[in-house]
């Protein structure tokens, strides 16, 4: 029923090169030329879920015109050959998809991407099968979380001041939780503590987002041995340009916790 539904809803999306006109009606291709319906929805990586990834927008569906709502994405372009690029509003008239026109027949390599302003923070290559004066629904795309590299480092501080080491401040174990813009656990993990403070706690991949990370130092000696001591309450930064490449993020942790 829910593909039903979908075939139907799409008839009434625009194609063209630039999706988001008035006119209902879709055109058959001209002879040599095939069209083909797509829909997409969107793979994040996320290590600490069961399956290592979580699924944005899988009804498929949304209200109006406009962004996903879960994936944020605003945008999504489309690449095919030589054609003209297609550009779609992620959730157009209801429907996350699109009839794409006058594509040559036969197999064609596309990519889409979903943008959110300038970032292309989803993207993946397909083929589509296209036959002459036909419209061909094409299977659905998951379109894949764009990955790229940073650090995130932990500094111990009692106010306003810092901890020159790991020993002075008691050696407290580093854990960190990490949550993306729709509030999915994506990662977490222990990494101790390590001098020179801060210390790293987090190297690797993530997909581009708005990311929420929160550390907690547990005492591993002492009368509070057990217990969490320093506690970097949620910070949020934003995993785009800015943070890429060397540098990083440090997050302060306090003591006593405050949150």
């Amino acid at each position: 029923m829910r593909r039903l539904a979908l075939t139907l809803a799409t008839a009434v999306l625009a194609s063209g090169c630039i999706i988001g006109d008035d006119d209902d009606d879709h055109l058959p291709p001209p002879s040599g030329a095939g069209s083909v319906i797509v829909y997409w929805e969107f793979l994040r990586n996320a290590p600490a879920q069961p399956q290592g990834a979580v699924l944005y927008d899988a009804d498929l569906v949304g209200p109006g015109t406009g962004p996903c709502a879960q994936s944020a994405v605003e945008v999504v372009t489309i690449d095919v050959g030589g054609a003209p690029q297609f550009v779609v509003d992620c959730v157009y008239q209801g429907v996350q998809g699109a009839t794409l026109d006058l594509l040559p027949t036969g197999p064609q390599a596309a990519r889409i991407r979903g943008w959110r302003g300038d970032f292309a923070v989803y993207d993946s290559r397909v083929t589509l099968d296209v036959f002459q004066d036909q419209v061909t629904e094409q299977p659905l795309v998951d379109v894949e979380g764009v990955p790229a590299p940073i650090d995130l480092f932990g500094d111990l501080a009692a106010g306003a001041t810092f901890y020159a080491s790991c020993a002075q401040a008691d050696v407290p174990n580093i854990s960190f939780e990490l949550w993306d813009s729709y509030g999915t656990l994506i990662d977490d993990g222990v990494a101790g503590c390590s001098d020179p403070l801060p210390a790293p706690v987090f190297a690797g991949d993530l997909d581009l987002d708005n990311y929420t990370v929160r550390m907690q130092g547990t005492a591993t000696q002492g009368p509070n041995s057990g217990r969490v001591v320093f506690d970097s309450c949620d910070q949020v930064f934003d995993h785009f340009i800015a943070q890429i490449g060397t540098g990083g993020i440090a997050v302060t942790l306090q003591t006593p916790p405050g949150c």
